[in-house]
């Protein structure tokens, strides 16, 4: 992400991660308003993985990717681990790789609270 968007994703992870769903969407929503069409194709792979994670959040009883991320060190690191790994493999396309830094900077998110 550049460098005037990534507080704003900090932040909607951190209100999504505070189960403030509706108001981590509302805020990345508001971001999207001012990409250009080149920029939310450049982008749409992270924006994909914050609205997947937002739904995680959202539908918490429900068995789903993410949802396996836990307030467990152990499982996070591992999960931290796979996406970074997603994230540099070449066989994923740059939508698939955005998409996973959004869930790697989750991952990295919740390891330093």
């Amino acid at each position: 992400m550049n460098v005037k968007t990534r507080p704003s994703n900090h932040y909607c992870v951190s209100l999504a991660n505070a189960h403030q769903v509706k108001e981590a969407e509302d805020v990345l929503n508001h971001v999207i308003e001012f990409f250009d069409d080149k920029e939310y194709d450049k982008f749409q792979g992270y924006i994909r993985g914050l609205e997947g994670l937002f739904l995680s959040i959202k539908e918490k009883n429900r068995s789903t990717y993410l949802s396996e991320i836990t307030n467990s060190p152990e499982i996070i690191k591992k999960m931290e681990k796979e996406f970074r790994k997603n994230v540099k493999n070449e066989i994923y396309s740059t939508y698939d790789k955005v998409y996973f830094k959004a869930l790697l900077d989750y991952t990295r998110f919740l390891l330093n609270q």
